[in-house]
């Protein structure tokens, strides 16, 4: 008797042999399920190019397209479909490949008609309560937090630029963004852009520090033909670029202290002149500026102009460093794999709680674009395969490897002078290894020692534990 959940699931069914495929096809229907029976791999590839499927039942050996690489195309083209995979013979070594390459299952015959059966009901009922799981995780992180743009993150530092965007978005009013670089800088102002009346107009992005003053000047403010050797024609700035629209002032701590007092004139009177020029333009654009560094030390060196920073300081945003907002890291791993993988048509691949803790053993001195780059770098190495801690850079291992190796606090110290000597060097072992990734030649050589008398030392401090000699 048919399950009333069956109906209408699409079972595919790829198997060479007849007979076995006509028994198999009558016990999936008997039990309420739509079979779409094919006799190769070639024909499954196009089924699931075409209308697809609910689940795929594939034999693991096949002619021409084969049961594994079946099973890659499905994960490639739809990677959330199960896969069972079925075999004339039990071999342990195919069976730990399929599962490596993502299949459900693996069956061995002979098996009763049941078991198959029993089998998709399971896996189909698995992949129904993970994406309710999805879509009720995705609801309620919608009603936790609202996230503008392209901005990841729900830790408090993070809600906080959050409220701060959606307040000043709809003010016509001149931010200046502070962060480190790597933080979001830009995709803060885009975010700004975004939620404001100018919308609709172009966002016009600068890098202050990317050009020397004379270029930067031409750059912002256009020139007139002849202005200087080389302009045989007239050339439109970025600030008439960005008309009806908003302006992105990025590094602007690198700006020439020349170029700021005609910001200055800018922001006061919202006009321009080209380079060359004598006439003023006038010019309809919002401000948004970022800042790698406070303004207010560069004031104090007589590098930044005091007046210029009260006209662009309307209002501050603080974007904190990645290493202050921890707890957004296995979100931000979970955006970047998803951006990457799509990237990259690879099949999306979990990262396990040792590489999860390592990031957050690391302090992330590049912020967000660091680890982006990371997670970028694991997506092209680790296709098909678990990622594990050696496939992260030395630095990361070596935050990771040297957080397991913390001594335990003493709350009375010995006061043995052989036991404290002992400590010190325990101590200072760590650090050396953690700082050179725990490699062993590169850290015997810093030391100044052999790698066989730093190997006795962490034999006899304990260190070997959380480290190979590689």
């Amino acid at each position: 008797m048919a399950i009333p959940a069956s109906v209408g699931t699409r079972v595919l069914l790829v198997e060479a042999d007849r007979a076995l495929r006509s028994r198999l096809e009558k016990s999936l229907s008997c039990a309420g399920f739509q079979v779409i029976a094919c006799p190769d791999g070639l024909t499954g590839q196009g089924q699931l190019k075409g209308d697809g499927c609910d689940l795929v039942i594939s034999n693991r050996y096949l002619l021409g397209v084969d049961g594994l690489e079946l099973l890659r195309f499905s994960k490639t083209h739809c990677p959330d479909v199960p896969v069972i995979l079925i075999a004339e013979r039990q071999s342990i070594p195919d069976a730990v490949e399929a599962v490596k390459l993502g299949a459900a299952d693996y069956l061995p015959l002979p098996f009763p008609d049941d078991v198959v059966v029993l089998k998709v009901r399971e896996l189909l009922e698995l992949r129904r309560l993970k994406a309710e799981n999805r879509a009720l995780q995705d609801k309620l992180a919608a009603s936790a937090f609202r996230s503008p743009a392209n901005l990841v993150g729900r830790s408090e530092p993070m809600q906080r630029v959050y409220e701060m965007i959606q307040a000043v978005a709809p003010m016509d009013v001149t931010v200046l963004i502070y962060g480190e670089s790597g933080t979001g800088k830009e995709l803060v102002s885009r975010a700004i852009h975004a939620c404001s009346s100018r919308k609709d107009g172009p966002f016009v992005k600068v890098s202050c520090s990317a050009l020397v003053p004379t270029l930067l000047e031409s750059e912002l403010f256009g020139h007139e033909k002849g202005a200087f050797t080389g302009a045989i024609c007239s050339r439109v700035g970025r600030f008439e670029q960005a008309k009806g629209g908003t302006i992105f002032l990025d590094d602007i701590d690198d700006v020439s202290l020349e170029i700021q007092t005609k910001l200055l004139r800018v922001l006061q009177d919202a006009e321009i002149e080209r380079v060359g020029g004598g006439r003023l333009i006038p010019v309809d654009v919002r401000v948004v500026v970022a800042s790698k560094c406070s303004l207010t030390e560069l004031i104090q060196e007589k590098r930044f102009r005091e007046d210029l920073f009260y006209r662009i300081n309307v209002v501050p945003i603080h974007l904190p460093p990645l290493r202050d907002r921890a707890e957004d890291i296995p979100l931000l791993v979970h955006h970047f794999m998803e951006k990457f993988c799509k990237k990259f048509d690879r099949v999306q691949f979990a990262c396990p709680d040792v590489i999860i803790d390592a990031f957050l053993a690391y302090a992330w001195p590049g912020n967000v674009r660091e680890l982006e780059n990371t997670i970028k770098r694991l997506t092209v190495l680790c296709h098909n395969k678990p990622v594990t801690l050696i496939d992260l850079p030395a630095e990361i291992q070596g935050a990771a490897l040297n957080r397991v190796a913390k001594p335990v606090p003493v709350d009375k110290p010995d006061l043995n002078l052989r036991l404290f000597l002992a400590r010190a060097e325990s101590l200072h072992l760590r650090e050396a290894l953690g700082q050179c990734g725990w490699r062993i030649g590169e850290c015997a050589r810093k030391l100044g020692i052999s790698r066989k008398s730093l190997w006795e030392k962490m034999r006899r401090h304990k260190l070997t534990s959380v480290v190979t000699d590689k």
